[in-house]
């Protein structure tokens, strides 16, 4: 009863803000009323959590809180995109907070002879002018946590949903982000490249989240460069650090243009000390070794590097002695065959010290 009497509420505002009769001042008026209207909804998730949502309910949702106040606009490649204003976009970023709801991401509505879908509303404005610091907080939160909180038993309708490609390794939430990546990776991919002395922790959050995902491998390009060209100035704290060589991990496996980070890794394993942060540089070179691009006879070698830098996982900062040995042992016939063609703007510099610190001249 309460819901529909929100939605009763809604009806009559939207009345109201489009009669032709409705004076300016109370037209201001309404478009307040609508904003707590909308805030009123998230506080009834909150108190309702499981609440579940008939067919007629949520078109009415649509057709009387959301269609009505959508407007054109041009994203900053100059495309076009539908944008919601602040009071839906908090609405949508409530619903983000209930995992049983996150199907309701994924509902289609057809707006000026166009078509789109929740999700799109909550992240279009990513690539927006518009986009002010107060709604570029509230959709981050949402899509962290869509991408963190587990999966809820989802009640669909009769309704017109998207089909969202599904996997077991990630949660429902994970999977609405991915298939409309495109402008959340592009807006954390200029932020990146704007990042003169550090970077922002909220971003650095989603793009470690995200990176594995990145579509484009000239975009994971630009984003791996200017994060090495970061830690080869200075290395952050440790935390921040991390987070960066997780990222770089991750876009190596579609980055285009490896023969650039092939040369610049290498340096870095004189630069980073503990096993914090020296596992995930070792998945740097993973990700190298995973990237279709690198020839088989380097991702030998990049092999061979990942297994001088193994570490223990049943101990704490104990490192495998058995791989680590077993490599040693192949460190004399790789020396002894240098028979791989590289060109010199491709050698990979890698030494090994007292340490296990790994550097191998290609």
């Amino acid at each position: 009863m309460l819901f529909r009497l929100l939605l009763a509420t809604a009806v009559v505002i939207k009345a109201a803000i489009v009669h032709p009769d409705t004076p300016n001042y109370l037209s201001r008026k309404l478009r307040d009323l609508r904003m707590s209207l909308t805030d009123r909804v998230g506080e009834f998730l909150a108190a309702y959590p499981q609440r579940m949502f008939s067919a007629m309910e949520l078109q009415g949702v649509l057709s009387y809180m959301i269609q009505p106040y959508l407007v054109d606009a041009k994203n900053n490649r100059d495309e076009p995109i539908v944008v919601a204003p602040m009071s839906i976009i908090k609405m949508l970023a409530s619903v983000c907070a209930y995992p049983s709801h996150y199907h309701l991401l994924a509902l289609r509505f057809a707006w000026n002879e166009r078509r789109g879908t929740l999700i799109e509303l909550l992240v279009s404005p990513l690539s927006w002018a518009g986009l002010t610091p107060h709604m570029l907080n509230t959709i981050r939160k949402a899509l962290l946590n869509l991408l963190t909180l587990a999966d809820e038993q989802l009640n669909y309708t009769d309704l017109d949903y998207e089909n969202i490609p599904l996997e077991k390794s990630r949660n429902y939430g994970t999977s609405l982000v991915v298939a409309h990546i495109q402008p959340i990776i592009q807006f954390l991919a200029d932020a990146v490249n704007s990042s003169e002395m550090k970077f922002s922790q909220s971003n650095l959050d989603l793009l470690s989240k995200l990176s594995i995902y990145t579509p484009d491998g000239d975009l994971a390009r630009n984003m791996a460069s200017t994060i090495l060209g970061h830690l080869e100035r200075k290395l952050p704290r440790e935390a921040t650090s991390k987070k960066l060589l997780d990222v770089l991990g991750s876009l190596m496996r579609t980055v285009k243009g490896s023969k650039e980070f092939l040369r610049r890794v290498g340096p870095l394993f004189s630069k980073v000390e503990g096993r914090t942060c020296r596992e995930p540089l070792v998945r740097i070179v993973e990700g190298l070794q995973a990237n279709p691009e690198v020839s088989d006879d380097i991702k030998d070698l990049l092999g061979l590097v990942s297994d001088l830098e193994s570490w223990d996982r049943s101990r704490v900062d104990e490192p495998d002695q058995d791989r680590r040995h077993a490599a040693y042992a192949r460190l004399n016939d790789v020396s002894l065959d240098w028979s791989i063609s590289l060109d010199d703007s491709t050698s990979v510099l890698l030494f090994v010290d007292a340490r296990l610190d790994v550097y191998l001249l290609l």
